[in-house]
Order: C-alpha cells, then sequence, then structure tokens
C-alpha cells in the first residue's frame, strides 16, 4: 500500500511539472507574439507567421493564461 501510494505522489509530480512546463511555454509564446507586434509595429496575424507560430496557437497561449 505504502509503494502504491508513492507511485501515485510520482505521478501527481510529474503531472504537475509538466503542467507548469506547458503555463511557461504559453507564456513564452505571448511574450513573443506581443513584443513582435510592438517593435515591427505588425498585426496579429503577421506577427506569428513571423514566429511561424499559428494564431490559433496563440489564442489557445492566451486561453491558458
Amino acid at each position: 500500500m505504502r509503494e502504491f501510494l508513492k507511485m501515485d505522489r510520482r505521478d501527481e509530480v510529474a503531472a504537475g511539472k509538466e503542467e507548469g512546463k506547458e503555463e511557461e511555454h504559453a507564456k513564452m509564446v505571448i511574450e513573443m507574439v506581443n513584443s513582435a507586434m510592438e517593435n515591427f509595429q505588425v498585426d496579429l496575424e503577421t506577427a506569428c507567421k513571423g514566429l511561424s507560430i499559428t494564431v490559433e496557437e496563440y489564442q489557445a497561449a492566451k486561453e491558458k493564461q
């Protein structure tokens, strides 16, 4: 039983780390796109295209924040 609880906890920790990575990636995508729009005076679509990111990826990142 004790070993089962340890494995369950490890799974939770691993899931938490993965979620943290996803949140960090979302934050990075948002910052990069916003910076490109501001610095190069371009719209969302152009900024995303220049960064090889789809508008849908950007919008998904915004939803995670």
